[in-house]
């Protein structure tokens, strides 16, 4: 085929010009070390990542990986590409043995060239036969870089990935590229037997923002800190979160691996690597077989599988001519040992956790009305009242007036995308006793009876002398405006004793078994002399009527610290990792001196008996202040429409001087 742009004329040397020419000539994405863009001097400025392989070449295309853990972390990988715009000259370009451009279907395009070649073009020399890859097509345009998800709509990468990079020694950082000439594309990686990346497999996003970034990587200054936050127009609802460290860091000599786009090639995992060099604060090194394009490159934990950094930087080698073989060029090659002195640099994740955990919740919203004076208890569900396909939100909490306690709930009606709702209904009243001296609630949302009206349960602690008792009732059949239409079940006691002094409480319904009989699970936070403990219960099979056929469980332990003093608490049901498991979602509200801290863990896959089968991931702060004292708190999740994953709602009622007020906000669920 050939065009007014046809490209097939040109030798290997001479494609590579022509595509920089052309590149320069429409505003090309200039990317420095780290990204493709690899110099024979290598004593040129800003140079990060080049080409080096230490002790053999553990690269690996991602077809030819067997463990599903692996599989499940490249699945959240992206490559971070330039595009040919709709308005370049480059209007239709050949498809032949050197050059395939391929359509993002949405005005761009990418364009590839056989990784030997590419070579080629930049060295003046082929790769020796032996060499890997060396057949497959490589991005064409010296400036692709790796990223990862880590929340459904923000990828982590290395801040110069999305900057000009002027002087890595320095730390020295150049303006923004622009990211309307990015996109972040899943799936550009080989199948078994596969010549190329098949372009139908491509799902390409593209970038709204850069959310927060952070380039410390000054020679003088000691660190090697390089990470950027990029917010995408739309959410990915297909591709897991990784799960990051945000507390702490990784031991020595932990085995590590890492997984994205070596000098644009498609995905590769490389692996039987480990952390060499852990003293820094902020970051690490490492033997991982790395090349430029791996920037940005998630670095995880070989054992956990969570994400520990990110690949940002690499000593100044490149490929090495084999004079033997006439001259082509090899990988070069260093010991493993070399790793503890100039090995890959990596980013620590914990330089970036705080900014993410900012990013991924809106601001607090305040529930309409006052709460009263004093409160007791509080917690937060989620229906969809009316069947618009859009969640209600069920405010709750217990008034603890002179005589006895009340309480009362209200409708958010139609929560949007921002966390907004469209109005807020007047206070319904729960009828019935709560006690003098309550300590805690929470409210959950089932369908008993299976007739497609959901049912409102609402649970309480309350104080006696003899310990501490738990009572939950039924509201059945809620309306489109939120009020219970066919009665309230008289308190239902559950058995045994919640300690003698409680500081939150949730509860959560699910179906464990999957048998079609609900479960009730109950949580509470025990306050002891020294540190709060977590606990929680099934009450398995729920009938129609609400009670308990199934018998109780033992109480199960929360493991992990609560503080000393806890003002709410709450729990959730979330599929978070999408493997058809329950999780747990634990939330707890701390009260240490000056302002309250939110924090939540996450308890994965709960069996059948409802114990945690895949463990606890690490406690996470919540961003923003909770006031000085709260007086009640809970969470929910919910799907605000179903082209989106869900997402965490926590609620607190404030108790400043005067009277309380409900505080509600949204957020993604970080694994």
């Amino acid at each position: 085929m050939t065009t007014t742009n046809d490209l097939s004329r040109y030798s290997s040397n001479e494609l590579a010009q022509e595509l920089n020419r052309r590149n320069t000539k429409m505003g090309g994405i200039d990317v420095r070390p780290a990204s493709v863009t690899a110099s024979t001097n290598s004593n040129s400025p800003g140079r990060a990542i080049e080409h080096l392989i230490y002790g053999n070449d553990d690269r690996k295309d991602i077809y030819e990986v067997r463990d599903q853990a692996i599989l499940d972390d490249a699945n959240s990988v992206v490559a971070i590409m330039g595009v040919l715009q709709p308005n370049t000259s480059l209007s239709e370009l050949p498809i032949d043995a050197q050059l395939k451009v391929v359509d993002l279907k949405d005005g761009t395009r990418i364009p590839l060239v056989a990784f030997n070649d590419f070579i080629k073009s930049k060295y003046g020399q082929s790769l020796c036969s032996d060499q890997p890859f060396q057949d497959q097509l490589v991005y064409a345009r010296l400036s692709a870089s790796s990223g990862f998800l880590v929340a459904p709509d923000i990828v982590a990468t290395a801040a110069h990935c999305v900057y000009k990079e002027i002087d890595r020694s320095e730390g020295i950082l150049g303006e923004q590229k622009d990211l309307q000439k990015l996109r972040f594309i899943f799936g550009f990686q080989m199948g078994n037997g596969s010549i190329l990346p098949v372009s139908e497999n491509l799902e390409v996003y593209e970038a709204s923002h850069v959310i927060d970034r952070v380039y410390n990587t000054s020679i003088k200054g000691g660190k090697n800190i390089d990470w950027a936050l990029v917010k995408l127009k739309k959410p990915v609802t297909n591709h897991p979160i990784v799960s990051v460290r945000h507390n702490g860091k990784i031991v020595n000599n932990q085995p590590v691996h890492v997984i994205g786009h070596p000098i644009g090639l498609p995905l590769k995992y490389a692996g039987n690597a480990k952390v060499w060099n852990n003293e820094s604060a902020s970051d690490f090194a490492t033997n991982l077989d790395v090349f430029g394009g791996n920037s940005g490159s998630p670095v995880f934990n070989a054992t956990t599988h969570v994400v520990e950094a990110i690949l940002v930087s690499g000593p100044e080698l490149e490929f090495e001519k084999d004079e033997e073989r006439g001259g082509c060029l090899i990988s070069a090659k260093r010991p493993d040992e070399e790793a503890a002195k100039s090995g890959s640099g990596c980013t620590r994740t914990t330089e970036f956790a705080a900014a993410l955990r900012k990013a991924v919740w809106s601001e607090f919203k305040p529930v309409a009305g006052l709460c009263g004076e004093k409160n007791q208890g509080a917690d937060i569900a989620v229906a969809d009242l009316n069947g618009n396909g859009k969640p209600d939100l069920i405010a709750f909490h217990i008034q603890n007036p002179d005589g006895e306690n009340k309480g009362f709930y209200q409708i958010g009606r139609d929560l949007d995308d921002g966390g907004n709702v469209t109005g807020w209904s007047e206070f319904i009243q729960v009828p019935g006793y709560f006690g003098v001296d309550t300590e805690e609630a929470g409210i959950a949302i089932t369908d008993l009876n299976n007739n497609r009206r959901p049912d409102l349960v609402v649970f309480h602690i309350e104080k006696t002398s003899g310990g501490n008792c738990g009572f939950y009732r039924i509201g059945c059949d809620l309306n489109d405006k939120g009020n219970v239409t066919r009665g309230w079940t008289q308190p239902i006691a559950m058995p045994g004793r919640l300690g003698n002094s409680t500081q939150g409480a949730g509860i959560a319904v699910t179906d464990l078994s999957g048998n079609g009989k609900p479960d009730l699970i109950v949580f509470f936070i025990d306050n002891p002399e020294g540190e709060n403990k977590g606990y929680y219960r099934i009450g398995r099979d729920l009938d129609a009527n609400g009670k308990v056929t199934g018998g109780w469980s033992e109480f199960i332990r929360v493991p992990g610290w609560f503080g000393s003093e806890t003002q709410g608490a709450g729990i959730a049901i979330e599929d978070v990792s999408g493997n058809g498991r329950p999780d747990l979602i634990v939330f707890h509200l701390d009260n240490p001196p000056g302002g309250n801290t939110g924090y939540y863990r996450i308890g994965r896959d709960l069996d059948q008996a409802g114990n945690v089968a895949g463990g606890w991931n690490e406690i996470k702060a919540l961003p923003g202040f909770f006031g000085h004292e709260s007086q009640g708190a809970g969470i929910t999740t919910a799907r605000i429409n179903d082209s989106t994953p869900p997402r965490m709602i926590v609620y607190h009622i404030d108790n400043p001087a005067g009277a309380n007020k409900g505080y509600y906000r949204t957020g993604w669920i970080l694994p």
